[in-house]
Order: C-alpha cells, then sequence, then structure tokens
C-alpha cells in the first residue's frame, strides 16, 4: 500500500469543539447551507413516495415496479466518481444550484405530463432517473464545501448537526406525500409543490459567502481517470480513512438492507404486525440518528476515526438482538423499537467521524472525489444489501438470516479495523485521545 501518513483525524482532535450550536447557526453560510440539506432531503422524502404512487397508479406490477427502482438508482451510482471529479474541478456552490435547478425543472416536467394525463412509466422512469442523478454531483459538492465557510474546530458541530436533520427532513417528506395521497390531491399538484422545495433549496445557497481560499483551488485538470487516481493516491496515503471508506461497502450493505428490506420483512414475519407499523420503526430510526447526532459532535471521545468502527459493531449487536426477539405483544413491540433507534445511532458513530475525517486529512482538491467514492460504495452496498437480504431471508426464514448476517457483519468490521489498525506503535509526542466531554452551549 505504501507509506502512510498519521492522519490528522487519529492525532489532532484533541480539543472540545470551539463554539456551540446557536452559536454556529449564527453564521450565516452554514445556516444556508443546513436550509438547503433539510429542504433537499424533504423534496427527496415527497419525490421518491411520489413516484411510487404514480408507477401504481400506472398498474406497475411488483417487478415492474423493482426494474423501476433499479433503473432510478443505476445512473447514480454509475455517475458517482464523475461526480467527485466535478466537484473539485468547479465552484460547489454553483454545481449545487445547478443541481436543484435540474431537480426543480425535472420534476416539474412529471407535474405537467401528470395534468395533462400523459404521463407513463417509461417517461416517469426517466425522468425520475434525471432527478435522482443529481445526487451524484450534488453530494460530493456538498460536503466538500463545509470546511470553506466552518473553522475546522468545528466541523464535528457541523457536521452532526446536518447529520441530525437528513432522515427526519426525509421521513417528513415521505408523510407529506403520504397525506396527499390519503386526501386525494391531485398528483400533479404534488410534484409542482416538490419542485417548488427544491428551487427554494437553490435560492438558499446564494446566501453561502465563497471563500476566495476554496474558489482558488478549483480549476479544469487533466483526464477524468488521472484525477480519480490522483484522489485515490491521496486517500491511499491514510491507511485508516483508506479502510475505513472502502470498508463503509459493507456497512451500508447491513444497514441500507435492513432499514429497506429486513425491517419491513421483520415486521410482518416476526412481529406479525400490520405492514404500516413498518414506518413506525423508520421514525424511530430517524430519532435515533437526530438524537445521537447533536449528543455525539459534542463528545471529545468520538473525535477519533477508531471510533467509526463501534458504529458497525453496535449494528451487529442489534440485529442479534432482533434476532432472539421472537416473541409477540408490546414487549416484543418495545425492543423492535429500541433496536430501529440504535440503527439509526449506528449510523451517526460511523458518518460523523468518517466526514470530518475526509474533510480535514484529504485537501480541498481531491476531497469531492473522496466522497464520491464514499457515496457510490454506500450506493452499491445498498443495492446489495437489499438483494442479499431479502434472499436470505426466502432461503432460510428471518431468524436464520439475521443470524448468518450478524456473523457476517461482525466478520467484516472485526477484519476492517485489524486493516486499519494493524497494531502499530502509536508515532511519539501523539497525546492521548480526551476522554472529557463539554455538553455546554448546546
Amino acid at each position: 500500500m505504501g507509506k502512510t501518513v498519521p492522519c490528522a483525524s487519529e492525532i489532532s482532535y484533541s480539543s472540545t469543539p470551539s463554539s456551540g450550536y446557536w452559536t454556529l447557526l449564527r453564521n450565516r453560510s452554514f445556516t444556508a447551507y443546513l436550509t438547503n440539506q433539510i429542504l433537499i432531503n424533504l423534496g427527496d422524502g415527497i419525490f421518491g413516495l411520489l413516484v411510487t404512487f404514480s408507477a401504481l397508479k400506472l398498474d406497475a406490477s411488483a417487478t415492474q415496479l423493482g426494474l423501476i427502482v433499479s433503473c432510478i438508482a443505476l445512473p447514480r451510482g454509475l455517475m458517482g466518481l464523475y461526480g467527485g471529479v466535478i466537484a473539485d474541478q468547479y465552484d460547489r456552490r454553483k454545481i449545487m444550484q445547478l443541481c436543484d435547478l435540474v431537480r426543480t425543472l425535472g420534476i416539474a416536467l412529471v407535474g405537467v405530463l401528470s395534468w395533462c394525463s400523459l404521463l407513463t412509466l417509461v417517461n416517469l422512469t426517466l425522468l425520475a432517473s434525471l432527478v435522482t442523478l443529481t445526487s451524484a454531483f450534488s453530494k460530493p459538492a456538498g460536503k466538500a464545501i463545509m470546511p470553506g465557510f466552518v473553522a475546522s474546530s468545528d466541523l464535528y458541530l457541523a457536521n452532526g448537526m446536518t447529520q441530525s436533520v437528513l432522515w427526519p427532513s426525509f421521513f417528513i417528506g415521505a408523510f407529506l406525500a403520504g397525506l396527499m395521497d390519503n386526501i386525494a390531491l391531485f398528483p400533479a399538484y404534488g410534484y409542482l409543490l416538490c419542485a417548488g422545495v427544491f428551487a427554494v433549496a437553490g435560492l438558499v445557497l446564494f446566501m453561502i459567502r465563497r471563500m476566495t481560499s476554496e474558489l482558488s483551488n478549483h480549476s479544469v485538470s487533466g483526464p477524468i481517470l488521472a484525477d480519480i487516481l490522483s484522489g485515490i493516491a491521496e486517500l491511499a496515503q491514510q491507511r485508516p480513512l483508506l479502510v475505513r471508506v472502502l470498508c463503509f461497502l459493507a456497512y451500508s450493505l447491513v444497514w441500507r438492507g435492513m432499514t429497506q428490506v429486513g425491517l419491513p420483512l421483520y415486521t410482518v414475519e416476526t412481529l406479525n404486525l400490520p405492514a404500516n407499523f413498518y414506518s413506525t420503526l423508520i421514525i424511530a430510526t430517524g430519532l435515533g440518528e437526530f438524537i445521537s447526532s447533536l449528543v455525539i459532535a459534542r463528545l471529545a471521545v468520538t473525535r477519533s476515526l477508531r471510533w467509526s468502527f463501534l458504529g458497525d459493531g453496535l449494528l451487529v449487536l442489534v440485529i442479534l438482538g432482533l434476532c432472539f426477539n421472537k416473541g409477540e405483544g408490546e414487549f416484543a413491540t418495545y425492543i423492535s423499537l429500541i433496536a430501529a433507534a440504535l440503527i439509526g445511532v449506528s449510523a451517526s458513530i460511523v458518518h460523523i467521524p468518517l466526514t470530518a475525517a475526509i474533510q480535514t486529512d484529504i485537501s480541498t482538491t481531491n476531497s469531492g472525489k473522496v466522497f464520491s467514492i464514499w457515496n457510490t460504495l454506500g450506493t452499491l452496498g445498498g443495492s446489495l444489501g437489499a438483494i442479499i437480504i431479502s434472499s436470505l431471508v426466502g432461503l432460510t426464514g428471518m431468524t436464520t438470516a439475521l443470524l448468518i448476517l450478524s456473523l457476517l457483519a461482525a466478520l467484516s468490521v472485526l477484519v476492517c479495523y485489524c486493516l486499519a489498525y494493524p497494531g502499530e506503535k502509536k508515532p511519539a509526542g501523539v497525546s492521548q485521545i480526551p476522554i472529557a466531554t463539554n455538553m455546554t452551549a448546546v
């Protein structure tokens, strides 16, 4: 792997954040960024459910619906690495705004086609694919732009607050879409409302003050492959960070597989509850991630990339707990709700240290590429997870499938941690990571 260098995320986070959440919110650029993230996740939640409703109303079969979902996700995965190259070559704020504009126009066009009764499964799939494709560009740009207006000492706070609003915003959007369907609102109105959300999200970004130092690093460079290899080469110099990013494939496989397939099947087959109880479990997952993100970002002990592996371990314990939670009744229901919340907590433990490590350990010229590698592996892992878990359940039953999944996940995190930290001695002069916490000014 070549010579590696000490990660800043392992040796320099010895102090607690220099400010609190309210102080951070007084940063106009960060508040605009956070508002944008809330709105686009709200819009994603609305749009995703509206597409599903429209496909079903167009008499899509279960197989067709699965193909539509796959076709929508595929372009985002294929273009993920290219999105990181673009994020490192051009103005990241403009990239985010352009993506919001494309979303606005694409969703508005779906609404117009619906209004005119011209919407078909084919044009719905094509337009939805175009809308979701923008995430391949906006996500790496959005994560890489933050150090331009947030001090390095406050990156954990900023990432924690941002992480805390993602899933809740998405779930609120899905709830609003369900509400619109329940009151029989004309579908075109829902799409036009969703387009408006993305339009406002793009406009809010004009409030971000562009940093001269950050913009000076953006320049059109050589071939795309050479740019991608440049990002990989810099990532390879940080062994723990490289392993953590690559091993996110396994984590995403388990996490997204459980949230998208495992929990719905568990609701029906093990708890013997109506399928709509799954929405309650997902809300518990969102609340767990929301609360834990705000807390974890304030804990000094979490300010090391090593901490992120505890998230994988927690996920293993949760799956084992669900495996042995076979009963019915209120007690089993409460256990499943706690487990769902802990699944959300595990995401915070993994995402916050990893995001901050990339922002601090990777140069501005390559951070977008590394974020795109992370996002691409996450998308691929989620797709594989849905297939693997559903296949395991079909072949072995829910309990055995969860047991196999937990054992494989435990083996994966053990191997990944050993690869990231292969027993090397700590560099001289590196102080221990403090365990003191600072929960004031929250």
